[in-house]
């Protein structure tokens, strides 16, 4: 019964140094991909459209419109609503076409649905026509303008 305990031992220390190889090999091979992005980065003769084209990848995947768009509504919120509005409220993500606003109480959030359609039509104006489609209003005191 001694050596059956002992042999358990062994079993669950080699289970734990397999854990901790396999944990290694995950940390050299993410080292390995990031230095091979590094090079190609390095390599490209034009490093500046590969980071757009990069960032644009990155935010459709998350699910906004464009980098383009998204960076124009997120910099300049106040230019496009007006600053009493912007005052108030804030972007906060885009999911597809849907804008979500954190406004800083519920006054506001009607205020906002109320000129939702309005304030589509300028984004559309000055962003593009396919954009933004509709904007999603939440109350968010701590993430508000």
């Amino acid at each position: 019964l001694h050596q059956l305990g002992q042999g358990f031992v062994r079993l669950r220390l080699a289970v734990e140094i397999l854990r901790n190889l396999v944990f290694a090999v995950d940390v050299i091979q993410a080292r390995a991909h990031r230095l091979r992005i590094r090079q190609r980065i390095v390599a490209n003769d034009h490093p500046r459209r590969l980071h757009e084209a990069s960032l644009d990848r990155i935010v459709r995947h998350l699910g906004g419109p464009s980098a383009d768009v998204t960076t124009r509504v997120f910099g300049r919120w106040s230019d496009l609503v007006g600053e009493a509005v912007a005052a108030h409220s804030r972007p906060v993500s885009m999911r597809g076409t849907t804008l979500v606003v954190a406004v800083s109480d519920p006054a506001w959030a009607t205020q906002l649905r109320f000129l939702e359609h309005d304030l589509v039509e300028r984004l559309r104006t000055e962003l593009g026509p396919n954009a933004i489609d509709a904007i999603e209003v939440r109350v968010r005191p701590e993430q508000a303008g």
